[in-house]
């Protein structure tokens, strides 16, 4: 009679034994490992996305952070995809300046744009996945502000500005607030 080796594996996959069974006889796969791959625990449930990411305004160089928080049984794993690409984080690359979070969400360590490349900028989102199916967030755009552009204004020259009068019913309603930033300007000249 001609016999060949069987590997027995235990739960995690690693040989814990080998017999020897007859040319032709295999042995059953057995119980615990082959019931819990084919049908769902009680307990266990698929991810639900608990904190969807918003909408941000980064300026470039900045860092920024897209949030996603997910939960489930098994606990979800977490991808973000970029206008339809999965997004390459340091797990994949060690030198990419984009880390996924253990909560799940998504940290660039400083926003890259260019004028020709804009690697960051895009429409994301979070999918979150085990065994029993997955979950996908909201979308979020992230764009790049271009402050510098936007909102320069130079005068022609200084001019000093009338006080205001709080005395004036319009007063409460014209109160704005800005941020001033003022270089010397050379009057001379």
């Amino acid at each position: 009679m001609f016999v060949h080796p069987v590997v027995k594996l235990n739960i995690c996959g690693l040989v814990c034994g080998i017999s020897k069974a007859p040319l032709g006889h295999f042995p059953e796969v057995s119980s615990k490992t082959e019931k819990h791959r084919s049908r769902p625990r009680l307990e266990d449930a698929a991810p639900r996305i608990i904190e969807h990411p918003s909408d941000l305004i980064v300026s470039k160089g900045e860092p920024a952070t897209l949030n996603c928080k997910a939960e489930g049984r098994p606990t979800p794993m977490v991808e973000w995809y970029k206008d339809g690409e999965r997004v390459e984080t340091d797990r994949e690359d060690p030198r990419s300046h984009r880390m996924l979070l253990p909560s799940g969400s998504l940290f660039f360590l400083r926003i890259v744009h260019g004028r020709r490349s804009k690697p960051d900028e895009g429409v994301y989102v979070c999918v979150a996945r085990n065994y029993l199916g997955e979950a996908v967030s909201r979308n979020a755009s992230l764009e790049v502000a271009n402050l510098q552009a936007a909102h320069t204004f130079t005068p022609s020259h200084p001019t000093a500005l009338p006080a205001l009068d709080t005395q004036s019913p319009l007063y409460e309603e014209s109160m704005a607030s800005c941020h001033v930033v003022t270089r010397p300007v050379n009057v001379d000249g």
